[in-house]
C-alpha cells in the first residue's frame, strides 16, 4: 500500500468511506469487474461497493422515511420499517422527477399539499432529533416561510419548526424538553436557490443545534439544556406544511419538490450528513469523495455572489473552505444536468492554506478536475499558490498554445508540459488529472498526465522539489505578491476541483471519470459467496504454509 496514501480512518470523510461502503474479503476481486466494484487501491486486496442512498439512510435506522416514490394513490408509504405512512392531502402532484439520485419526488403546489404524518412525534425518548430532505423551490422564498417538516401549532412550542425563509435562509426550531423556548439556529442569510435540488437536514441535541445545506453546516444554535423533544399532538406534523400562531392555524405552506424525507430521534453527526449527501450524488462525485482529497470544491453553489463560500468535501473539511471572488455563472456540470459548475469571468476562488504536517513536503499529489476552457490566447492559471518561490506549485494553460504546464519553483526550467490540443477541444468538456511524483525515484521526478481516463504522456527529468501547499492559493487566477494584483485568469468553466496527497493510480482515474454501474443484488450475492470462498482457500494455504499476519 501507497504509505502516502492517507488511511483508511484519516479524517471526516473515512466515515463516509466506511458507512456508504462495503469493504469485501479477498476473493470478491475475482469478480470485481463481473459486478462493476472499484478496487479503490490495486496494491491492496479489497474491493468497494458504492451503496445506494436508501441504503445508507436506513443505515442509520430513522424513525420514519417516506421516498415519495408513488405515482398513484394517496399514501405515502414509509421505508423504515416502522409503519409510519402518511397521506398526501391537498394540492400535491405525484411522479416528479426526483433528486439528483434519480428516482421520483412529489410536488407541492405552496397553498394546500402536504404530506399528513400519523400518530405523535417527540417524547421522553427522543433526547435528540434529526430531520432531513432533499428539496427544489419553485419560487424565491418571500413574506413568510416555506415549512419542510413542521409541527402545524407554533405557540404550543413542540416538536420542530424546519422551513426556509427570508430572514435567515434555512430555519429551525426545536422545542427545548420541559421549557418554554426555542432551541434555535439562525444561520447567514444565504436562501436557497430556486430550481435547484438541495440538501437539507436539522438536527437537534442539549446544547447544539445545526443546520446543513448540501452536506456542510451552515448554521449552530448555542441551544438551551434539555431532556428530550417535547411531543407534538397527534397528526399535528406534517411534510410541506407549518403552521402559525395559537390553535393550530395551518399555513407557511412549501411550494416546489420534496424527496427522500427522513425523520430521526437520534444526532446525526457531520460525518454521517456529509455521508447522506454524497451518498445521493452521481458515481463520480462518489468516487472522487471516497478517494479522500485534501480539498475538494465542487463549484456548485448556485447563483453565488463575491464573499460567498465555495465548500470543501475534502478530508481536511471546514478548516479548507473557498471563497469566491468575482462574478461567476452557473453552468452544467459534465457528468450531470443537475449538478453545477462555474463559469470564471475574471474572477476566481480564493483556497486556504493546508495546516497540516507534512503539507510544504509535499513529494507525491494529484490535481483532479473538470474545463471547458474558451481559449488558450493567454497565460492561464488553473490553479496558483500565491507568489513564486520555492516549493510553490502553479499549473496553467500555456500562453505558447493549449499547453498544459505544471510549474514548481525549484524544478530545472522548462517546466513539465504537455500539448492538449489533440486531446482537450476549446470549448468542451474535459476530465484532467495530474500527478506528481518526486518519491518513487528519488533525484528525479515523474508527472502523468491524464484526459477522459487515459494517460496522453509521462514527463520525467532531474529534480527532487517537493511541493508546498501550506500556503494560500487560487482556482482560477495567480495573486502577483509582489505587485499585489490578481492575473493570468482562466477563461472558460472548471468543476469539481481535487487535490489529493498521493498519485491516482491509472485506475482510479478511469474509474472516476467512467463512473460505475452499481451492482444488483443477485451479483453481490454470488461475489459473496466467491469471497467467502476465496478467504477460506487463502486462509487454509497461510496455515498450512504456517505464516499468519
Amino acid at each position: 500500500m501507497n504509505p502516502h496514501r492517507p488511511g483508511l480512518f484519516s479524517g471526516p470523510l473515512c466515515w463516509e468511506r466506511v458507512r456508504t461502503m462495503k469493504r469485501l474479503p479477498v476473493g470478491f476481486c475475482l469478480g470485481a469487474w463481473i459486478g462493476g466494484i472499484v478496487l479503490l487501491a490495486p496494491s491492496v486486496v479489497q474491493a468497494v461497493v458504492l451503496l445506494p442512498y436508501e441504503q445508507v439512510v436506513l443505515g442509520d435506522n430513522p424513525v420514519a422515511y417516506w421516498r415519495l416514490e408513488e405515482t398513484t394513490g394517496t399514501t405515502a408509504y414509509d421505508s423504515s420499517g416502522n409503519a409510519k405512512d402518511g397521506t398526501y392531502t391537498g394540492g400535491v402532484t405525484l411522479g416528479q422527477a426526483g433528486g439528483p439520485m434519480g428516482g421520483m419526488a412529489a410536488r407541492f403546489d405552496g397553498s394546500s399539499g402536504h404530506v399528513q404524518l400519523p400518530g405523535t412525534w417527540g417524547g421522553t425518548d427522543w433526547s435528540a432529533l434529526t430531520i432531513e430532505a432533499w428539496v427544489n423551490t419553485d419560487s424565491p422564498v418571500t413574506g413568510d416561510f416555506q415549512s419542510i417538516v413542521a409541527s402545524s401549532n407554533e405557540s404550543s412550542l413542540n416538536f420542530a419548526h424546519f422551513h426556509l425563509g427570508t430572514s435567515y435562509g434555512t430555519g429551525a426550531r426545536v422545542m427545548t424538553g420541559g421549557g418554554a423556548a426555542w432551541a434555535e439556529v439562525q444561520p447567514p442569510p444565504s436562501p436557497t436557490p430556486t430550481g435547484v435540488w438541495r440538501h437539507i437536514a436539522l438536527v437537534a441535541q442539549s446544547g447544539d443545534t445545526r443546520v446543513y445545506v448540501d452536506g456542510l453546516r451552515t448554521g449552530t444554535g448555542s441551544t438551551l439544556q434539555f431532556t428530550y423533544i417535547v411531543p407534538s399532538y397527534a397528526g399535528d406534523v406534517a411534510i410541506g406544511r407549518g403552521g402559525y400562531g395559537g390553535g393550530g392555524n395551518p399555513g407557511r405552506w412549501f411550494k416546489g419538490l420534496i424527496d427522500e424525507v427522513a425523520i430521526y430521534k437520534t444526532a446525526l453527526s457531520d460525518q454521517q450528513v456529509l455521508a447522506h449527501y454524497i451518498a445521493g450524488q452521481p458515481e463520480y462525485v462518489r468516487l472522487v469523495a471516497a478517494s479522500q482529497p485534501v480539498i475538494y470544491y465542487k463549484l456548485h453553489e448556485a447563483g453565488v455572489s463575491t464573499g460567498a463560500r465555495a465548500g470543501n468535501y475534502g478530508f481536511l473539511g471546514a478548516s479548507m473552505h473557498g471563497t469566491y471572488r468575482g462574478s461567476f455563472t452557473d453552468v452544467p456540470s459534465a457528468y450531470s444536468p443537475l449538478v453545477f459548475a462555474k463559469q470564471f469571468n475574471s474572477s476566481y476562488v480564493s483556497v486556504p492554506a493546508v495546516s497540516v504536517p507534512g503539507a510544504d513536503n509535499v513529494q507525491q499529489f494529484t490535481f483532479e478536475f473538470w474545463m471547458k476552457p474558451s481559449t488558450s490566447n493567454d497565460l492561464q492559471a488553473i490553479y496558483a499558490a500565491d507568489g513564486w518561490s520555492q516549493g510553490k506549485v502553479h499549473l496553467n494553460l500555456s500562453s505558447s498554445g493549449q499547453e498544459l504546464e505544471l510549474g514548481i519553483y525549484g524544478l530545472p526550467s522548462p517546466y513539465p508540459r504537455v500539448n492538449l490540443a489533440p486531446y482537450a477541444p476549446l470549448g468542451q468538456w474535459s476530465h484532467i488529472v495530474v500527478t506528481y511524483d518526486t518519491l518513487s525515484n528519488p533525484g528525479n521526478y515523474i508527472v502523468n498526465y491524464y484526459v477522459n481516463g487515459a494517460l496522453i504522456e509521462t514527463d520525467t527529468g532531474t529534480g527532487s522539489q517537493a511541493a508546498t501547499f501550506a500556503t494560500t492559493g487560487s482556482i482560477g487566477a495567480w495573486y502577483i505578491t509582489w505587485n499585489q494584483v490578481y492575473s493570468r485568469y482562466f477563461k472558460g468553466a472548471l468543476g469539481d476541483f481535487a487535490v489529493y496527497p498521493y498519485v491516482l493510480s491509472a485506475h482510479d482515474v478511469y474509474l472516476h471519470y467512467a463512473g460505475i454501474p452499481e451492482p444488483s443484488t443477485w451479483v453481490l450475492m454470488v461475489l459473496g459467496a466467491l469471497g467467502l470462498a476465496g478467504s477460506r482457500l487463502f486462509a487454509r494455504r497461510k496455515k498450512s504454509q504456517g505464516t499468519s499476519e
